[in-house]
């Protein structure tokens, strides 16, 4: 890792293959997502991503609440992951088990319900 990556990266990084990755927190993760919904709350997310201010916004707020300097990439990749992580989820309660996930119970049709009633 060379000079210049360690001072930009504030967290714990994993090297695997000579690449440096970091590993994100459960304070800072939260730090993010909070960024994140702020930014978006502005209206810095006109599209399906955050404007050049909202990114900006996202890694000053990141700085200032954690104390660790982000690259822009960083904080993109995070949020490309997420996106992927939650589609995945999504599929996963809504079409692979019948269950939707919303108001902490489960919201499953009454066919759904049939069927493991019959399998049980």
């Amino acid at each position: 890792m060379d000079e210049n990556r360690q001072k930009v990266v504030g967290c714990e990084t994993s090297s695997n293959k000579n690449k440096s990755r970091l590993l994100w927190d459960d304070f800072t993760f939260k730090q993010f997502v909070d960024a994140c919904l702020l930014e978006y709350r502005r209206g810095n997310r006109p599209g399906t991503s955050f404007s050049k201010v909202g990114w900006a916004n996202i890694i000053n707020t990141m700085y200032e609440k954690t104390g660790k300097t982000f690259e822009r990439k960083q904080i993109t990749n995070k949020c490309d992951n997420m996106k992927k992580e939650w589609k995945l989820y999504d599929r996963l309660m809504r079409l692979e088990t019948g269950i939707g996930g919303t108001r902490s119970f489960i919201d499953a049709s009454p066919e759904w319900w049939g069927e493991k009633i019959k399998g049980s």
